[in-house]
């Protein structure tokens, strides 16, 4: 049961890193949209990285161990997937680079 709860645990976790993610974006400056996160150089696509690929790799792990005999340890791998996922994630957006002023037009 509780390899189930840190699933759905790991699955909010995802989507508030995701939004908070973007919202980190808006709040650096310079950006008028989703797409021009790329302005705040590497941070954002590594941020989004940590964010997406541990549910997508661990969930189905998770799932799968569930029914095997590793049932009580598989509590172990939403709960690696969510601390590596906030790690990665707080050290990509101390990357995020302020966007350079357009002068000119």
């Amino acid at each position: 049961m509780l390899g189930v709860c840190l699933v759905v645990l790991q699955g909010v976790c995802a989507v508030w890193l995701f939004w908070g993610t973007i919202d980190l974006g808006y709040r650096v400056g310079g950006l008028s949209s989703v797409d021009q996160l790329g302005r705040l150089g590497g941070g954002p696509a590594v941020a989004l990285g940590a964010v997406v690929l541990p549910p997508l790799l661990g969930v189905p792990l998770a799932v799968v161990l569930l029914f095997t005999r590793f049932r009580r340890r598989a509590w172990v791998v939403p709960a690696a997937g969510m601390i590596a996922s906030a790690v990665v994630w707080l050290w990509a957006v101390s990357t995020f680079e302020r966007v350079p002023a357009v002068i000119g037009g």
